[in-house]
């Protein structure tokens, strides 16, 4: 049969069931006196030692606020009341809590109470995140295609991710069509004749493929708010291009950004500064 597990009632390590002090702490556990004051645990609602940090069999700290419990418990003034002594961190822990961001209302009461806490809080909506409203492999490699030549606009996290997925699949679908051909109509049977026959086409491909992929990061590492010199990694070669693909991993920062999914509104900050 297995053993059960109890928690130090001062330090909430774990304990067998037959220890009477705790090995990290020293601390004696009042559940093996025959008598001693009791208060029900937060959670399993056991009777524990009134004393007692951590429920020994639970192990939950008793010091944590159950906010969910407070809330339903208190009317509307109590409530009020209760808010000012809460801590900065209660209070956003509270927020996230009983936040239904899905719902339009409860979003704008999070934004108020998240700017009350002294924290700067921005929605964005969706047709802020991504210059398609529903990005995808087609519609983002498009748009990645388009815009080969503009670095002075922002691209958006979910269009950049399926535009450079689209790209790397157009790439190996056209090297894959020149093999053949090279194969099959100019009967190229060596390895370096296949090489020699493919880099007419390929060379030019990459060249082109590097500059959408240079552009397009560029654009993303704008929507993030990171600067530009940034770039300077790209000539490192691999390492350095796969460093700033990681850093397109973050979301975007729109707060003073002068950048827009239009190139007209980048001009229009600039001639206004």
């Amino acid at each position: 049969m297995r053993e059960m597990t109890y928690y130090c009632e001062k330090c909430g390590h774990k304990m067998d069931s037959n220890e009477e002090y705790c090995s990290f702490c020293g601390a004696k556990q009042m559940r093996f006196a025959k008598e001693y004051e009791t208060k029900k645990c937060k959670k399993c609602d056991k009777d524990i030692y009134v004393n007692a940090n951590f429920c020994p069999y639970c192990g939950t700290d008793q010091a944590i606020l159950d906010l969910h419990k407070d809330l339903a418990e208190n009317d509307e003034e109590t409530d009020h009341d209760n808010q000012k002594n809460l801590t900065k961190e209660q209070r956003i822990q509270q927020s996230l809590l009983n936040a239904d961001l899905t719902d339009k209302d409860s979003l704008e009461k999070f934004v108020k109470e998240m700017n009350d806490a002294g924290i700067k809080v921005r929605v964005l909506k969706p047709e802020e995140k991504n210059e398609n409203v529903q990005p995808g492999l087609f519609v983002s490699t498009k748009l990645i295609l388009k815009d080969m030549f503009k670095i002075n606009k922002r691209m958006g996290i979910n269009d950049y991710w399926w535009g450079v997925g689209g790209l790397f699949l157009l790439m190996t679908l056209l090297s894959t069509l020149i093999a053949y051909f090279a194969t099959s109509v100019l009967h190229v049977t060596t390895i370096v004749g296949l090489l020699k026959s493919c880099s007419i086409v390929i060379v030019p491909l990459s060249i082109i493929f590097q500059i959408i992929l240079f552009t397009a990061t560029f654009r993303r590492l704008h929507d993030a708010k990171l600067p530009n010199w940034l770039m300077i990694f790209w000539v490192l070669g691999t390492v350095g291009q796969l460093a700033l693909m990681f850093l397109c991993l973050m979301g975007p920062r729109l707060d003073d950004n002068p950048y827009t999914f239009n190139v007209k509104d980048y001009y229009n900050h600039k001639n206004k500064m």
